[in-house]
């Protein structure tokens, strides 16, 4: 029988693959294990109810507070940042990175300025993507690329997901990549193809629940949780779709880009406030020969996953 116990031991420690067979652990404290126990024994239930939706209200609201109260001085930014760093056991790699590590209530007045901070691109790869056919990763992650079947859904521990519930306009792909965030990535997320940006669709939830894999038997974030679908028309003439999913207590998701954009691949399109996932459509695309469908890797943003075939012609 899986217990509390399990649940725990399950998540505070994982091991992820890397693209070059090296891998990571990937460490996680109490605090961020607790609220994926509630929702695996049901307490903020499947769906909305009077109980479940004061509970997590009033967990969400404690949060939100928590991350936009601003610093009193810079010595409380540096020492909540710091804490913050510890408590979700960056890597050194990630603190390297880190775009401006002054931690002063200047150039982070709240623990969210944080939270949604720039990293130093130049560390991350440069796309040169000439015949704009390149594919590239959205976020800093981990990732799963999982293949559609015939019914146009896909399976995670045993929970059968179809496209057209997620909000997807089409659902002819061949192949979804899950990217999953957790609390001390990098959160902001950037076009995986370059090509125009054709629609932008915004579904509103009230209860944002875990994009873990350990709560999707039980409940269906994909479906439940508040969620972003940008439409970009590549330069084959193919339509990717980009979800942008709110994980648990997600305050917001942001788009700093509007249809009729042109975007290259590699470009910042907006950022997550909180938790987050991210779900793409991939069609008539070639994936890397590294990769093996249905295992998580943890992967930088811009790293090269694949390329697109079919091309057709180049947008103006």
């Amino acid at each position: 029988m899986f217990t509390i116990i399990d649940l725990y031991k399950n998540n505070k420690t994982k091991k992820i693959e890397k693209l070059d067979n090296s891998h990571i652990i990937e460490k996680h404290n109490f605090s961020y294990i607790f609220p994926i126990m509630l929702m695996k024994y049901g307490f903020f239930g499947s769906s909305s109810n009077y109980f479940n939706k004061k509970l997590y209200s009033f967990m969400a609201k404690r949060i939100y507070r928590k991350a936009n109260k601003v610093f009193k001085s810079d010595m409380d930014c540096s020492q909540k940042i710091s804490k913050f760093i510890n408590s979700n056991n960056f890597s050194e790699e990630q603190i390297n990175e880190i775009k401006n590590k002054e931690f002063t209530v200047a150039n982070y007045p709240t623990l969210n300025h944080f939270f949604t901070r720039e990293i130093n691109m130049d560390l991350r790869n440069k796309i040169t993507n000439k015949k704009k056919l390149g594919l590239y990763m959205p976020a800093s992650s981990r990732c799963k690329f999982i293949k559609i079947d015939s019914n146009k859904q896909f399976n995670i521990k045993g929970k059968d997901i179809i496209l057209e519930d997620i909000g997807f306009t089409n659902n002819d792909c061949s192949i979804i990549m899950i990217n999953r965030l957790i609390p001390s990535d990098y959160h902001r997320y950037h076009a995986p193809a370059s090509g125009k940006i054709i629609d932008i669709k915004e579904i509103v939830s009230d209860i944002n629940i875990s994009v873990n894999d350990y709560v999707i038997p039980e409940f269906n974030p994909y479906t439940l949780n508040s969620r972003k679908i940008v439409s970009i028309l590549l330069v084959n003439n193919d339509i990717l779709e980009i979800c942008f999913i709110g994980a648990t207590f997600v305050a917001d998701i942001i788009i700093n880009k509007k249809i009729n954009d042109y975007v290259d691949a590699g470009t910042e399109i907006g950022y997550f406030k909180l938790g987050s996932c991210i779900i793409t459509k991939l069609n008539n695309v070639k994936i890397s020969r590294k990769i093996k469908y249905d295992t998580e890797y943890y992967v930088h943003v811009k790293d090269k996953f694949g390329c697109l075939i079919n091309m057709i012609n180049i947008i103006d």
